[in-house]
Formats: C-alpha cells, structure tokens, sequence
C-alpha cells in the first residue's frame, strides 16, 4: 500500500502546485524525500482490488510535512498510514540537508492542513 500512498501524495502536490523536485533560487536542488512510513492493515485487502485513497495534510512543521492515509474498497475502511516528508537541498556531490519549506509551499499545505 505504500506505493499507493506515494501515488496519493504525489497527486495532491501536483494539485496544490507544489513540485516534487526542483532548483531554487540559490541553485540547490531541492525535492521531498520521505523520512519514515507506516501503515495498518485492519483488513486483508483483496488482490486486484479498485481502492479509494484519501490524504490529508496532518501536520506542517518548518522542515517537514506529516501526511495521513485512509484506503477504502467498495466504501469498507482496509487500511491506514503515513508518510513523513521532509524539504531538503543539496549541492551536486554532497548530502542532502534539511531546508525551510519556502513559504508560499508552506502556506499552501498549511491551508488544507487537518
């Protein structure tokens, strides 16, 4: 299901307009990478199945955002999960480093925050 989530999650930033990947004004290449997952099965969902996923923004903090998964089948509730992403930037050739979500991105999943 995690996959799904990432789908899920991925739509709503292409919704929100808020991309996945990109180079900032300083020239760091900046992006969100997922820093922890989980999910809950409460019921075995069935292989080949047409699911409803629902995400919300749970929480926005200065470097991270923490969104919340429900997944539904034929209107059953299946499962649960999260994901926890963080903005970060980096210069070719060395780590990545947590940055400030730039505010308009911020102010965007603050609006819809939970």
């Amino acid at each position: 299901l995690l996959r799904y989530f990432e789908e899920a999650e991925q739509a709503l930033f292409r919704e929100l307009q808020i991309p996945m990947i990109w180079r900032g004004d300083d020239g760091l290449s900046r992006g969100w990478p997922r820093v922890a997952a989980a999910c809950d099965l409460l019921q075995p969902v069935p292989l080949g199945s047409e699911l409803e996923i629902l995400v919300r923004v749970e929480r926005v903090r200065h470097t991270s955002v923490q969104l919340a998964f429900e997944v539904f089948h034929a209107a059953e509730f299946m499962a649960r999960g999260s994901l926890r992403l963080a903005c970060i930037a980096a210069k070719s050739g060395q780590p990545m480093r947590a940055a400030a979500i730039p505010d308009e991105m911020a102010r965007r999943l603050q609006a819809i925050c939970s």
